[in-house]
């Protein structure tokens, strides 16, 4: 990731930084995912044993993060339906749950710009919490 004078350095997603990179790797091969390799964003599948992963260590930012460079690559635009990304419902709400329970309240900016591109709003594009109501208002609700 290359930083332009004159702007603050970018958050880093998982598979950018040094410690998780190898994970993320397994991570996508065992439950879909961004793959870099492939520049294809695979189905998520069982999401809850991603977060409960302690080896694989990415949790659910994983799958965000995952969303967030198909996002910045283009290959995920305001018209993908987000709903066909998780194999099954559960999956989405593995995501939901975990956004809702996490610790940290604020989005990072490169969170925040994908959500902001999908059309979610402004006031919920701020907190993970914010993303967990859109997720489940506008994403699980349409799979019903």
């Amino acid at each position: 990731m290359m930083e332009e004078p004159g702007r603050p350095p970018q958050s880093q997603l998982c598979f950018e930084h040094e410690h998780y990179a190898e994970r993320s790797l397994i991570a996508v091969t065992r439950h879909g995912g961004w793959d870099a390799k492939v520049r294809a964003l695979l189905p998520f599948r069982d999401v809850r044993a991603l977060i409960a992963d302690i080896d694989l260590d990415v949790g659910g930012l994983f799958v965000i993060d995952s969303l967030c460079a198909a996002y910045e690559a283009g290959v995920l635009t305001e018209d993908t339906d987000l709903a066909s990304l998780f194999a099954t419902t559960d999956d989405l709400e593995a995501v939901i749950e975990f956004l809702l329970n996490l610790d940290h309240e604020w989005l990072n900016e490169r969170h925040r710009f994908l959500f902001l591109g999908l059309n979610v709003n402004d006031h919920e594009a701020t907190t993970y919490e914010g993303i967990s109501d859109w997720l489940r208002n506008n994403v699980l609700a349409e799979t019903d």
